[in-house]
């Protein structure tokens, strides 16, 4: 029998995979601010954490199966990334290889048990696609130019330097204790995402696996283009000062929680104060128990 716990754990990565895809579909979130408008980055990306034999794959594999089986074609599976694979590379005959950040713009990029031994220049290009959506890399040899648009993204090689400009939502699935993992890269990348934690038992693996799909996707119906007005933002702005820890965790999240928070609220259109407040508890507990074991403390 599948305990509560278990049936929670399954109703919230039900809602935050429907919230990922939903936030792919999405080109553009434009706040307006007391003087000024900005745009922030409209996607989603999502960490699953669990422990080996924890159906992490089996979830990721149901997410790839409905997209592709509800014809969006856009969606690709990795088991490790580098940032020639990313961001792409030229080869001996001087033609670029195409990334994947380029290959599935305006898709779903999932990552299959991520692994967070990577060097550095692999993070700063991840994070930085991740959050601002575009990268340069500068590559010793010379190249047949290249460019491509589509809509406001675009792709361009030019005497060995790569750039793209590109939008995706990322599903990150790993066994990474948050207690064991202390680098700034990491702490970083749990910033950008919605990290959410589980477990299910022997018991509750068995029954699940018995049963047909184990995610209930809902589909939400989300506009290109979405603006949030200056009281919509104020209001999310007090919301989550009035509900994020008062220490050094909370001032280091705030500000991404709260775009998260603009991101849900431009998905579910409704001041959801029960799912916001969760967004910034799984927010704030995951990065509080960075580095934890290695530092002594568990």
């Amino acid at each position: 029998m599948i305990s509560d716990v278990a049936k929670d754990h399954i109703k919230n990565i039900s809602l935050l995979v429907s919230l990922v895809l939903a936030s792919a579909k999405i080109k553009s979130i434009t706040i307006q601010e007391k003087e000024k408008e900005y745009n922030i980055r409209p996607q989603i990306h999502l960490l699953l954490r669990a422990n080996t034999g924890s159906l992490k794959s089996t979830i990721l594999n149901e997410v790839y199966r409905l997209l592709r089986n509800n014809g969006f074609q856009n969606v690709v599976k990795l088991d490790e990334i580098t940032r020639p694979g990313l961001v792409g590379t030229i080869d001996r005959n001087m033609q670029y290889v195409m990334g994947a950040a380029w290959m599935y713009r305006n898709g779903i990029i999932l990552f299959d048990e991520f692994r967070f031994k990577r060097k550095a220049e692999d993070w700063i290009a991840f994070l930085k696609l991740l959050e601002d959506q575009e990268y340069g890399r500068k590559i010793g040899s010379l190249s047949i130019n290249k460019e491509e648009h589509d809509g406001d993204l675009y792709l361009k090689v030019e005497s060995g330097e790569i750039r793209v400009k590109t939008r995706f939502a990322a599903i990150v699935a790993t066994m990474k204790r948050f207690e064991t993992a202390s680098s700034d890269y990491f702490k970083a990348f749990i910033n950008r995402c919605i990290p959410y934690e589980y477990n299910f038992t022997i018991q509750e693996i068995k029954e699940i696996l018995r049963g047909g799909n184990l995610l209930k996707l809902k589909e939400f119906s989300v506009e290109e283009n979405i603006y949030i007005d200056r009281n919509k933002y104020y209001k999310i702005l007090d919301f989550t000062e009035e509900n994020i820890p008062k220490d050094i965790v909370g001032q280091e999240n705030f500000a991404r929680a709260v775009n998260d928070i603009v991101r849900v609220y431009a998905i579910v259109k409704k001041f959801d104060k029960d799912l916001f407040k969760k967004i910034i508890n799984w927010k704030t507990d995951a990065y509080s128990r960075i580095g934890i074991a290695i530092r002594g403390g568990g």
